[in-house]
């Protein structure tokens, strides 16, 4: 059952302080969603606005809804953005709220992210390639997270070139126009990679951007890689791969 109505005269998403994790699919979000989830004083939610669903679980803290919202009520949602980002925001106190948003998400909700001055973005980037065989094998094995090593599934892609480029071409224009867009609000954003994820200190200068007073001993990873082979052992016409790499000079 849906929590009661919050406040919607005013828009918390344009206006509210919170974080947001700004990326593409198979970059790390899931991890790094799982390390704020660790901090004292923030709850972190997943893809909000997913168009598919309502990013309201979080597996890694064991919890499937969130202010009355599961994720399937995608009508719910939709029928006022506003009132249901009001919802989270409000319940989440006396935590600060953060969730992740990526290219493919609301644009609406996106623009709002962008331009709102009390809003702690994270852009969070992974390599071009990486990321795409990545997604492929998420898309043939259906497999979107890892908890449980036990339950792994394990697929080989086809590398196609094609599907590449253009999957290269919008990841670029994305983060390109996302960073300038940023930069042309007068604002700052804490920039990470993937292959960061697993740094302690990285991880510490994250937490330290939102100046919460919290930092790390160690890193407890509860969500786990996926596919930390190399790419030799994730794609089976390698040597297509291979080539078109040393065309490139990136081999």
């Amino acid at each position: 059952m849906i929590s009661k109505v919050q406040k919607s005269e005013e828009d918390f998403l344009a206006q509210g302080t919170y974080v947001c994790i700004i990326a593409a699919m198979r970059t790390g979000s899931n991890l790094l969603q799982s390390y704020l989830n660790m901090v004292p004083g923030i709850t972190c939610l997943g893809e909000i606005f997913n168009p598919a669903f309502v990013g309201v679980d979080r597996p890694d803290v064991n919890r499937w809804m969130f202010s009355g919202f599961r994720k399937t009520d995608v009508v719910e949602r939709d029928a006022d953005r506003v009132r249901f980002y009001n919802r989270l925001y409000v319940d989440a106190k006396p935590n600060i709220l953060a969730f992740r948003i990526f290219d493919k998400h609301d644009e609406v909700a996106l623009k709002k992210v962008i331009n709102n001055k009390n809003c702690k973005k994270i852009v969070l980037r992974r390599d071009f390639l990486q990321s795409f065989v990545s997604l492929e094998i998420a898309r043939k094995t259906d497999q979107w997270l890892l908890l449980n090593e036990s339950r792994k599934r394990e697929e080989k892609i086809v590398f196609d070139e094609k599907a590449f480029l253009k999957y290269e071409e919008q990841m670029d224009e994305f983060y390109s126009r996302l960073e300038a867009d940023i930069a042309a609000s007068k604002q700052e954003f804490f920039a990470i990679n993937y292959t960061e994820l697993k740094k302690l200190d990285r991880v510490n200068a994250v937490i330290s951007y939102l100046d919460l007073g919290y930092r790390f001993d160690k890193l407890q990873e509860k969500v786990l890689r996926q596919n930390p082979e190399g790419l030799e052992e994730k794609v089976d016409n390698y040597s297509q791969l291979k080539a078109f790499l040393d065309r490139r000079g990136k081999s």
